[in-house]
């Protein structure tokens, strides 16, 4: 089908994005991608130092990392990165909106793929756990769940509150392997150690 209507022109196919200094055509120059990345890198140094050692180090030398260390660093990133593409083009309200629905499915989703396919049922049960009386377990996994994480919408929806408690520990967990045994990064970030004093203090 033909049209008299011209193409649009270069200027009119660009305009400022959501990051000053930066406009739509800069996302098609390989000398500004460089800045914009530089500006990403740096405003994850402020919010979480650890990650972005982690974030360099992967770059240095991706083949030095196995398979589920780069799965969590893609996912630590991937929150930042998200924030940054969104404020990139200006539809913090519409992603706001969009992520209120997703996040709970998302925090089932790792639960179930990190904890339950990839950890518990790998694990061998105690020996005559089948057999034991259950009211002790119950009340340890009730005091695990109430008041180590008594924010946590236990009443409301178990499954939702079970699924947050472990993806948390699972992060926490993973941080201070990055730190202390994989030497990846080179301390745990204050939030994390404030985190674990304060779980050990309840």
């Amino acid at each position: 089908m033909e049209t008299d209507t011209a193409p649009p022109s270069v200027a009119e196919r660009d305009f400022p994005l959501g990051v000053p200094g930066f406009t739509y055509q800069d996302l098609h120059r390989e000398d500004r991608l460089r800045d914009l990345d530089a500006l990403f890198l740096a405003e994850i140094e402020r919010e979480d130092g650890p990650l972005a050692q982690r974030l360099r180090a992967y770059r240095q030398e991706p083949a030095a990392w196995d398979a589920l260390s780069r799965s969590r660093l893609l996912v630590d990133a991937a929150r930042h990165l998200s924030l940054f593409v969104v404020r990139l083009f200006g539809v913090e309200r519409e992603w706001r909106a969009q992520g209120a629905d997703a996040a709970p499915e998302a925090v089932l989703f790792r639960f179930r793929r990190d904890f339950l396919v990839r950890r518990a049922a790998r694990a061998p049960l105690p020996e005559g756990f089948l057999t034991a009386d259950p009211a002790p377990l119950e009340k340890t996994l009730r005091m695990i769940e109430r008041d180590l994480h008594p924010e946590l919408p236990w009443q409301e929806d178990p499954e939702l509150a079970t699924s947050q408690m472990v993806v948390s520990l699972l992060d926490l967990e993973s941080e201070f392997q990055a730190a202390i045994r994989q030497k990846k990064i080179p301390e745990v970030s204050a939030v994390s150690r404030q985190r674990a004093a304060e779980l050990l203090l309840r």
